[in-house]
């Protein structure tokens, strides 16, 4: 059995982190390109740029969101501490040795909710997608 462990990064940190990040990267890239820019209108064609690099970033963060979380809830997935959060109560014979047990009742009161219902979303990593898009889209951007 795994210990029960919170989350190294929690979510509003890396929810702040892994979309300013990449923003403000963005921005450092993109700024001195439209400052040093030769038109000298407000709206230059390199202004017009970056924001719709800026755009389609938000709207890949949004993109994300939907297809990792939504599948999350609906596929979902046993952490490796589930047993422990849980500790189920199923009734096993010998026709259910070798089934996946869907019956049971959870014993375990020392943690919450929260805590029990975050247990079953293993499956996809919203931590390592939500990293992964941000570094492979500020990459393509700055290089």
């Amino acid at each position: 059995m795994y210990p029960y462990r919170d989350d190294t990064i929690p979510d509003p940190i890396l929810l702040a982190g892994g979309f300013s990040i990449p923003f403000a990267i963005i921005l450092l890239v993109e700024l001195p390109k439209c400052l040093l820019s030769q038109e000298k209108r407000v709206y230059n064609r390199d202004f017009v740029i970056m924001w719709k690099v800026l755009w389609v970033y938000s709207f890949g963060f949004t993109i994300t969101e939907i297809f990792i979380q939504g599948p999350k809830f609906a596929i979902g997935g046993l952490r490796p501490h589930f047993l422990e959060v849980c500790k189920p109560d199923a009734c096993i014979s010998n026709s259910t040795i070798r089934s996946y047990v869907t019956d049971y009742t959870c014993t375990e009161t020392k943690y919450g909710e929260k805590v029990l219902w975050q247990s079953r979303q293993s499956f996809p990593s919203g931590h390592a997608a939500f990293s992964m898009y941000g570094a492979i889209f500020t990459g393509i951007i700055a290089f």
